[in-house]
């Protein structure tokens, strides 16, 4: 639990520095992206995100999101972690190196994640510290733990204040195993 105390600190402390007006010439935007996540099936859900662009190449971006599962009975009697996920909640932080000059810019991206997750009746959430929730479907988990991901996307400005952006990423956890973000969405530049 220390550890998880430590690195929501960390992610508040990086957020606190991330909007600072340090930068204040440089460009903020506002991102929404509906998506889907790849796991134990296909959830849907959504993330927000502020980014800021230091340069034409490198844009910093702090965000969280929400991801939901349907529950199938025949997940209910099956025992991994993996395959019990009901929803997944990201928090996270991330870097994006963009190879275009013009209006269409693909890049890279890196991120950190803070995640939580829930599971349905997982008996090996409780190896790891996990809580337990009661709700209306049965006993519920939730397990928070770090993952890095690496993943392309493309941007395209649309005019000088709105664009348009979609990515994939492939998030790398150590209980969960991985999962695969899929996101399109719009931004606003301020």
């Amino acid at each position: 639990m220390n550890n998880s105390i430590f690195v929501a600190r960390l992610l508040i402390l990086l957020l606190f520095i991330f909007v600072s007006n340090q930068f204040a010439q440089e460009k903020i935007s506002a991102e929404i992206y509906p998506g889907v996540v790849r796991l134990n099936g296909t959830g849907i859900g959504s993330q927000f995100n502020i980014s800021r662009n230091f340069s034409d190449r490198v844009s910093l971006n702090f965000g969280a999101g929400y991801y939901s599962f349907n529950r199938s009975d025949d997940v209910v009697n099956n025992i991994s972690i993996r395959d019990q996920v009901s929803k997944i909640i990201p928090i996270n932080f991330s870097g994006k190196y963009y190879f275009g000059e013009e209006a269409f810019k693909p890049y890279l991206t890196a991120a950190i994640r803070f995640n939580y997750f829930y599971a349905y009746d997982a008996e090996e959430l409780k190896d790891i510290n996990a809580f337990r929730l009661k709700t209306e479907a049965g006993d519920e988990y939730s397990h928070a733990s770090l993952s890095y991901g690496i993943g392309i996307g493309v941007k395209r400005e649309l005019n000088d204040y709105f664009y348009l952006d979609a990515s994939a990423i492939n998030n790398f956890e150590v209980e969960v195993d991985q999962y695969i973000n899929f996101n399109f969405g719009v931004g606003y530049i301020f």
